[in-house]
């Protein structure tokens, strides 16, 4: 999929069948999968999935880039990923996607946003755990900088699951 530039893709694998999600610009697009869950919205799609008697929910999210006008916005999609989290039956979610949230920068508001959402909720910031700390899913050429602005939060369960994780 190299031919599109600049956005970060997430690669499931269980056995053979494999599921590609990706946010491209502002809305969702599911490129492969089965048992689509619509949430009614245009940033965020789910999709449900079973193995050997194991339920798997991915949360494919898009939020918006940061700036304070941005903020109200933020915090109302980590409130509705969490509504849909404690409605769920299912104990391995992964949230993954664009958050907008740079680990990298210590200044950045969408990151403390996205750390204290994880720990109020007793979700696992996966990426975090499982990646280098100099990771980055996105370059900017006009700068010459990165940032990590991708990311997956998981349930424990799911984070348990995780086999490993590459960028």
């Amino acid at each position: 999929m190299t031919w599109v530039k600049n956005h970060f893709f997430c690669f499931f694998c269980i056995n053979s069948e494999v599921m590609v999600l990706t946010p491209l610009y502002k809305v969702v697009y599911l490129l492969l999968v089965k048992n689509v869950i619509r949430l009614n919205v245009d940033w965020c799609i789910a999709i449900h999935y079973v193995h050997d008697d194991k339920e798997f929910v991915v949360l494919n999210v898009y939020t918006p880039y940061e700036s304070r006008e941005n903020e109200d916005e933020y915090l109302h999609r980590l409130a509705f990923i969490n509504s849909f989290i404690q409605d769920s039956t299912c104990s391995n979610i992964y949230v993954t996607g664009d958050m907008n949230a740079d680990l990298l920068d210590s200044k950045s508001l969408f990151s403390k946003h996205m750390i204290q959402f994880s720990d109020d909720n007793n979700l696992i910031l996966s990426s975090k755990e499982c990646l280098p700390t100099n990771s980055y899913t996105y370059i900017s050429e006009a700068w010459h900088t990165t940032s990590w602005l991708d990311h997956c939060i998981s349930t424990a369960d799911g984070h348990a699951s995780l086999g490993s994780m590459e960028i």
